[in-house]
């Protein structure tokens, strides 16, 4: 199971697999809409966000954020959920 697809679960209140299929796929691809909302508003992480990574790495202020983006980006990237 993807990032998004355990985020639209989660949104859903969903937490078993026969629950979320008894949504209609019409809701379903609403509550993905929902999640791929929450990793976007994420792709940016915050300043306390970025000094803690820069604190336990050694990585720079750059780094920090390029990694960061790239793991909020895949699974926006990704397909919907099944």
């Amino acid at each position: 199971m993807t990032m998004l697809d355990r985020m639209a679960r989660a949104i859903a209140g969903m937490k078993t697999e026969a629950t979320w299929m008894r949504l209609s796929a019409g809701s379903r691809e609403m509550y993905v809409g929902m999640a791929r909302a929450a990793l976007e508003a994420m792709r940016i992480p915050s300043d306390d966000m970025i000094a803690a990574a820069v604190d336990g790495t050694g990585l720079t202020e750059e780094q920090v954020i390029d990694v960061w983006a790239d793991m909020i980006t895949e699974p926006v990237g990704g397909h919907g959920v099944s």
